[in-house]
């Protein structure tokens, strides 16, 4: 062969060899969320898209602590209340087709609902002023040996009619009765099982071939799913949900459907993204009314549309997204509509680092670069607590307090450590946490409330009003940021408290 043909055949190799644009951006992504895994803050599924090409498509760490099986790319996740944005697509499709109204009253589809002045738009946006049916039904409910449905949620409706919480349309309250509510609506027009018509109109136009209802997982789905987990303060480890101490035991919704219904894949959800886009699914002109703030009567926006959440910026553009949390599952759903960014997080684990988790790929779509979230406190110190004890995690608490950059400082993480201590009988041990919050968050008046409102209920009263009277003088130092704060603790201590 030619010396010159073996030259120009040996460039050609180098050329082919050498990573592309797309692939060392890749390389960047799948190297910074291998860093969070390993660091303990990623768990579950991420995809990046730039400008409609996948930059980033993977999956680290376990489907089961248990049992150690590791995700796959075929790993299923809860979207939780992702999957609002897919119901209201649902109800979108019957007003595209001119089947419904979005300002129809809701008791035309619904006769019985007691709420003659709330309209479908309301329901969509979270401006009913409808109570939340998860806090508001137990002792209604308490009696019935059978799973709460939908239908159930409307009788506890009929049955009691709460008092609302503001009237329809004039406020806005983030709330899962109002998507139980909407399946119900699907099924009196369209005549169907409302997962019948979820599918039909919804997840097969978009292409989403990896996605369930929750009522249509078989066997063989169910061994995809991944397993929730949570985080259990008192042995500083990931627990499946169904052997968690405390989150076992709270209230399962499974059988409502509309709020949090929907399993799937990050592929999945970027072929919705993808189909909407194409003006598939529903017409773009009904898009741009779902992704248009609801504006308050005080004149400023709610932050919601029709099953989004709505944002803008300068430098982002338009962003469309929605969190979904529940069951041991958090997810991210982020459209830069006006960057051509898509960013999508399943995780199976670790609540604390699921906005961390997005904030990176944020980073790094859009500044190509992204440092590494600081690690929880709280986690830190229940691991040292677990392992050590209480006078170790308060030397822990004191040499954070004295450089707290170096941590993320979640006062409700915080709170729930020493309240696993509380809950467990351990009470001067929660105390003692309570106590050493104190130097690490010393300007947050919330900080002495809680250690105050611990004292009250383990009878130490005098020093409870101690602690409240010093959550006073700190609310006091910013009295336009904290007046909420100082009248409720002026009437506490008025009252004797």
């Amino acid at each position: 062969m030619p010396y010159r043909t073996i030259c120009k055949l040996f460039a050609l190799l180098l050329l082919l060899a050498r990573p592309g644009a797309a692939q060392q951006a890749e390389s960047r992504y799948h190297e910074a969320f291998r860093r969070l895994h390993e660091a303990g803050m990623f768990n579950g599924a991420v995809l990046i898209a730039k400008d409609d090409s996948i930059v980033l498509d993977a999956a680290f760490g376990e489907s089961d602590v248990t049992t150690h099986t590791p995700l796959t790319d075929r790993s299923l996740y809860r979207a939780a209340s992702v999957s609002k944005t897919v119901t209201a697509l649902a109800l979108l499709t019957l007003v595209d087709s001119g089947r419904l109204d979005l300002d129809d009253p809701v008791q035309r589809y619904l006769p019985r609902f007691p709420y003659p002045q709330t309209t479908l738009r309301q329901l969509l946006q979270h401006s009913s002023g409808l109570p939340e049916y998860i806090f508001g039904v137990g002792d209604y409910w308490s009696s019935h040996t059978e799973p709460m449905t939908d239908a159930a949620v409307l009788r506890w409706l009929i049955d009691t009619t709460p008092e609302l919480d503001f009237a329809p349309g004039q406020g806005w309250d983030y709330c899962n009765t109002n998507y139980a509510l909407i399946p119900l609506v699907i099924e009196a027009v369209t005549r169907e099982p409302y997962a019948v018509y979820l599918r039909r109109a919804v997840l097969e136009p978009a292409g989403m071939r990896n996605s369930f209802h929750l009522s249509e997982l078989g066997p063989r789905e169910r061994a995809r799913l991944a397993a929730g987990h949570g985080f259990d303060y008192a042995t500083g480890q990931d627990l499946r949900i169904d052997r968690h101490p405390v989150l076992s035991a709270e209230f399962n919704a499974d059988s409502v459907f509309g709020a949090g219904d929907l399993v799937s894949t990050a592929r999945d959800l970027f072929a919705l993204d993808q189909a909407l886009k194409a003006g598939q699914v529903i017409s773009l002109e009904l898009q741009a009314t779902a992704y248009t703030s609801m504006v308050l009567p005080e004149g400023f926006p709610a932050g919601y549309g029709l099953g989004w959440q709505v944002a803008e910026s300068d430098f982002t553009g338009r962003i469309i997204h929605h969190h979904g949390q529940g069951d041991g599952y958090r997810t991210r759903y982020y459209r830069f509509l006006d960057r051509g960014i898509t960013i999508i997080t399943l995780q199976n684990a670790r609540e604390k680092y699921a906005d961390d988790a997005v904030r990176v790929a944020q980073l790094l779509a859009f500044k190509d670069s992204a440092a590494m979230p600081m690690p929880s406190l709280a986690e830190a110190l229940s691991r040292t607590m677990h392992a050590d004890g209480l006078e170790a995690t308060r030397a822990q608490v004191a040499m954070a307090a004295q450089a707290p950059a170096a941590w993320s400082l979640n006062e409700r993480d915080l709170n729930n450590l020493a309240l696993t201590y509380w809950f467990s009988g351990q009470r001067d041990s929660a105390l003692s946490l309570f106590t050493s919050y104190l130097s690490l968050m010393p300007d947050r008046p919330s900080v002495y409330a809680t250690l105050a409102e611990a004292l009250a209920d383990a009878g130490r009263t005098e020093e409870s009003k101690a602690r409240y009277a010093e959550a006073l003088a700190v609310a006091r130092r910013d009295a336009r940021k904290y007046a909420r704060d100082i009248a409720r603790l002026e009437k506490l201590l008025a009252d004797g408290r």
